[in-house]
């Protein structure tokens, strides 16, 4: 009879542990892969869509950035992120065909360096006292360069990868 009982209560034990360890493994392995990649594919069919300058920085969304340089080239990051499972990627398109990935937790920082950018702006236009704060976000060394290639070498240097598409 004890024996009986040991196994009736250690089964609904095994299957509740067996239920939060399939749970653990869905939130931090299955649900993080299967996120990667389709937020991956679609940022890059979104990416790839875009035609036009409005139609780039529509896509990269508030929480990506458009960057131009004086050369006339353009990088679009287009960055995603949910901090449910800690899931984050950019994906960028460059303006000669380049694309570039990272799964750097960016947060608010790229939308923010663009309000930050666009205050500076403002600032040098009205003769305001300007306080450069563009120089704490990682993503200024990219935005400054002066041509497309210093551009993607800097991209590189801050955690970035070259994407095969």
């Amino acid at each position: 009879m004890k024996r009986i009982t040991k196994i009736i209560i250690v089964t609904p034990l095994l299957v509740v542990v067996a239920l939060i360890a399939a749970f653990l493994l869905w939130l931090f392995v299955i649900n993080p892969v299967i996120w990667q990649r389709n937020t991956n594919e679609e940022s890059i069919r979104i990416l790839a869509s875009a035609k036009s300058t409005d139609e780039l920085a529509a896509a990269v969304g508030s929480l990506g950035l458009l960057l131009t340089f004086p050369d006339g080239s353009w990088m679009a990051i287009r960055y995603v992120d949910t901090h449910a499972g800690g899931c984050s990627l950019a994906v960028v398109r460059d303006s000669g065909g380049q694309w570039f990935t990272s799964r750097h937790h960016f947060c608010g920082e790229l939308g923010t360096y663009h309000q930050q950018y666009d205050y500076q702006e403002m600032m040098r236009e009205h003769g305001g006292v300007e306080h450069d704060e563009l120089q704490k976000y990682p993503i200024h060394v990219v935005a400054i360069s002066q041509s497309l290639d210093t551009a993607r070498d800097q991209l590189l240097k801050i955690g970035f990868t070259t994407m095969k598409r």
